[in-house]
Parts: C-alpha cells; sequence; structure tokens
C-alpha cells in the first residue's frame, strides 16, 4: 500500500536500509519534493554526533537517481528503427554531429531499458489473464505475448547481427550486451508466463517453447558469454551474468551524482556571534568590576581591588569558553534546514544538471522537536527506554523542462538512499544469549535467542499538494537488519 503512494522502506541485504521515493513530473518546469526522516535510536546505541558525526554518517549514505523513460508497448517498440551507423542517424536527423556514436549508444540502452519494462508489464497482464479467463483466452494471451516478443526482439537482433563482424567498436559490443540482455530477459519472463500457465493446470503453448529454443539458439550462435557457462554454477553465474548486463544497459538512466560543499556563511556569521557574546561578556563583566571597584592599574589602587578585579577577570574568561559553546550548539540545533549540509547535483551524459537534492542532519534531543513531531512519535509505539534522536532531510528539485525536451522525453524519477547499519551496530551486546522455558509437558528446555534492538523511523515524504507519512520499526542486531515493521500510514 505504502509503495502504491510512491514511498517504500525495505531491507538492501542485513546492512543496509534503503528508502525509495518515485516522482512522476508535473507540468510545472520546476518539479520539487522533500523527503524527512527521524530516527529514534535506543541510547545503548550511542548515536550521538559525538560519536557518529556529520561526516561518518553521510559517509555511510548512499543515494542514487534514476530516470523513467516513458512508458511504451512492446507492439510499439517493434515499430521502432534502432540506427547502427552513426553517420545514417546523423542524416536522418535522429541524433546531431556532436558526440554522435555516445548519443546512438545512449539511444539503444534506453531502448533496451524500455523493452525489459515492456516485458515485465505484459508478463504481469499474461499472468492475470491466466488466473482470472478461461483456458482459451488465457491461451490466446499468452501466444499474442509470444509474437510481441518475436516481433520487439527482432529490432535488437538485426543490429547486433549487422555488426556481428565488427563487434570491437564501442557502438558494436554496446549493441551485443543490449542484445544479450534482452534475449536474457525475454527468456526469462517467458519461463514466468509458461510457470503460471502450468500451475493452473493447462498446456503450455508451443509457441513458448519455439521462443525459448529460438534465444538460446540466437544467442549461441552469437557467442554470448551467457550460453558458455558452468553448468553446476550456472544459476549463479547466470544471475550474476543478468546483473551486470543490467548495470551496464541501465546506465543511460542513472545520473552523475555530484557532491559540492555548501556554503557555510550564514552558519560561519551565527557562530562569529556565539564568539562575539562570549567575548563580550568577558569584557563587559571587568568593565562593570573596574566601573564599581576602581582602576587596578592606577599607582594608589588598593590590593583589594587588584585582587577583585584580577578574581572577576578569571571567573569572566572561565565562562567565556562555555558560553560561545552553548551558543554554537543554540544556533546549530536551530539553523532552518534550508542551510544543508551538503548539495549533490544529478548530471546527464553531457554535464548537464537535471536534478539536485540537498541534505541536512540534526542530531537533536526529544523534546526539541516539534510539537506535532512528539506527538507522532507517541503515536508510533514509542520505545519505553531514552532515546537518540536524529533527524535526516532531503530536498530534491527536478529540470522539468530539461527532462521533458530531447529524446527520449522522461515521465519522472526514482530516487534511492541507503542507510548503511555499520555505525548502528557498534555499541552492542553478545549476540545470542540463552534462554530456558517450560514447555507444556513441564520438561525444561534452552535455547539461544537474538539479541535484537528496536529503532523508530518516522518518514514524512511531501510532495506540491500531497504529504505521505509513515512510521516504522526497525529490529537491528549484530548481524545486522532482522526486520521492519510498518506501524502506520497516511
Amino acid at each position: 500500500m505504502l509503495q502504491s503512494k510512491g514511498m517504500s522502506i525495505r531491507s538492501h541485504g542485513r546492512r543496509s536500509l534503503e528508502l525509495k521515493v518515485e516522482h512522476q513530473l508535473g507540468s510545472k518546469k520546476e518539479s520539487w519534493y522533500r523527503t524527512r526522516v527521524i530516527f529514534f535510536f535506543p541510547r545503548s546505541l550511542v548515536m550521538t554526533e559525538e560519536r557518529v558525526s556529520r561526516t561518518r554518517w553521510y559517509a555511510n549514505l548512499q543515494a542514487y537517481l534514476r530516470l523513467h523513460p516513458l512508458a511504451t508497448s512492446l507492439y510499439d517498440l517493434a515499430k521502432a528503427q534502432l540506427d547502427h551507423d552513426p553517420e545514417e542517424a546523423i542524416k536522418r536527423g535522429v541524433i546531431k554531429g556532436r558526440r554522435a556514436s555516445k548519443k546512438l549508444r545512449r539511444m539503444h540502452r534506453l531502448h533496451a531499458q524500455k523493452m525489459r519494462d515492456a516485458m515485465r508489464l505484459r508478463r504481469e497482464q499474461v499472468i492475470s489473464d491466466i488466473q482470472s479467463l478461461g483456458d482459451e483466452a488465457a491461451l490466446e494471451s499468452i501466444n499474442e505475448f509470444a509474437r510481441e516478443l518475436v516481433s520487439a526482439r527482432q529490432k535488437i537482433q538485426t543490429p547486433a547481427k549487422a555488426l556481428g563482424l565488427n563487434p570491437d567498436s564501442k557502438l558494436g559490443r554496446l549493441i551485443q550486451r543490449c542484445d544479450e540482455w534482452t534475449s536474457l530477459e525475454a527468456s526469462a519472463q517467458m519461463l514466468q508466463v509458461m510457470h503460471a500457465t502450468q500451475t493452473a493446470g493447462m498446456v503450455i503453448p508451443q509457441a513458448c517453447h519455439h521462443l525459448l529454443d529460438a534465444e538460446d539458439g540466437w544467442r549461441s550462435s552469437m557467442g554470448y558469454p551467457s550460453q558458455s557457462l558452468d553448468e553446476a554454477w550456472k544459476g549463479s553465474d547466470l544471475l550474476m551474468r543478468m546483473s551486470r548486463l543490467k548495470k551496464m544497459v541501465g546506465s543511460a538512466l542513472y545520473l552523475e551524482l555530484s557532491t559540492e560543499a555548501p556554503s557555510h556563511r550564514v552558519r560561519d556569521i551565527a557562530f562569529a556571534i556565539a564568539a562575539s557574546v562570549a567575548m563580550l561578556w568577558a569584557v563587559g563583566v571587568q568593565l562593570v568590576t573596574w566601573w564599581f571597584v576602581g582602576n587596578p592599574t592606577s599607582p594608589d589602587a588598593a590590593p583589594s581591588t587588584i585582587a577583585a578585579f584580577t578574581l572577576t577577570a578569571v571567573l569572566a574568561y572561565a565562562m567565556k569558553d562555555k558560553i560561545k559553546e552553548g551558543l554554537r550548539g543554540w544556533f546549530t540545533t536551530r539553523i532552518p534546514s534550508w542551510l544543508f549540509d551538503r548539495k549533490q547535483v544529478g548530471l546527464d551524459d553531457d554535464d548537464e544538471e537535471l536534478a539536485a537534492a540537498q541534505e541536512s542532519t540534526r542530531f537533536v534531543r526529544l523534546k526539541e522537536l516539534s510539537d506535532a513531531d512528539q506527538r507522532w512519535y507517541q503515536d508510533s509505539k514509542p520505545l519505553e527506554l531514552p532515546v537518540d534522536t536524529l533527524v535526516y532531510e532531503r530536498l530534491t528539485t527536478l529540470k522539468g523542462d530539461r527532462l521533458r525536451e530531447g529524446q527520449p522525453d522522461m515521465a519522472g524519477l526514482t530516487e534511492i538512499v541507503r542507510f548503511a547499519l555499520r555505525p548502528w551496530l557498534t555499541h552492542m551486546d553478545n549476540l545470542r544469549q540463552p534462554m530456558w522455558n517450560r514447555n507444556d509437558e513441564g520438561a525444561i528446555e534452552q535455547s539461544k535467542s537474538v539479541r535484537m534492538y528496536p529503532v523508530v523511523m518516522l518518514v514524512e515524504l511531501n510532495r506540491p499538494q500531497k504529504k505521505t507519512k509513515a512510521s516504522h520499526r526497525i529490529y537491528i542486531s549484530q548481524r545486522g537488519l532482522e526486520r521492519i515493521d510498518l506501524i502506520s500510514e497516511h
């Protein structure tokens, strides 16, 4: 349900917590959304600024920005024309002369990505037909899916075959990798449809077997690495090969994130004010003492005057540093979130900015949160123990006009933020502890239980005219992330 609202929280292995936001482009030139996450850690984990620090926090945080191409059907992809000659593509006006080969490579990657998305959507539709329609209608849907796959695949096979004798160029290698990846994806999607057909008690159509045999023979004739895998490790090797091809092809949709140092001018001014107030205190107390006690530098100054002035000066300077640090901390917790810690800029292939994300992190006490956030926490099954609180905010701004222009237009963007759990696990007790219990027969049994620590995570996604809030309870141990429970969403 939460994923349908454009936001999801899930584990990425045991050592990472992943926040995923999907944002569709609106009609405005500028598009934005703000993500705010509040963590409540048990104090025994010692998640304080003194131990973790902002530098370490950001070092254990990864972010990705992935573009969404416009949805396309297999039928439309079968009608697309893919060029494998940059000069011919320039003559047809598909691309311009500057970086022509690079742009052509990007178009092939985007086409392969569109085809993969279209195959997956079509597979879901066919499986739904198998489960809901009669046998005759379901079999027709399966056969139609096979025909669409064959037609769409031919558009990629044609340039791959044409460049089969010259695979040494960057474009040639890229086209053949796109061909191999979409071939493996087509086989994988068809196998899932065939499994659903078999589970429903229907006979698998011959068209499905013909497609698998044709794709297997094609990869063998092209000499693709996926056809020469070790049988003993075929499953793992094939998964690794598909993953590598996916990252290579999908790189056309990922923006390159460039981290920029923020301007600390306002923060520096606030800290300068803190130092000035502390110095004003130290000097002011001495002036007051001078006014009431007398001038200690005067030749006829009494010993009591000198002693009083000296004692006051020492105490004033002793308090000066404490006042300065206290004011610095006060300013730090109250500086607005738009005075961010760092900025990440998303660049396309031409180093043009398409998106920017500003991040800020604050280590605060529970009572320093707003009344609304404190009520939100109290309504979210709060931890019944002292907590350390951390607030992470990320404001993402998109260049909507730039994303909509050119070939192809983009429909939106997915932002992925991964929090590595490494700093969370440092101050933990033993992983397993012996536990005893009495069973139904009265016998005493011993077992070992994993010691887990709960962390409350409140997430707010704020978009123009729309706000989504969700609260989670995360359980971690020395092994890493154990489970995630959704408490509430609205």
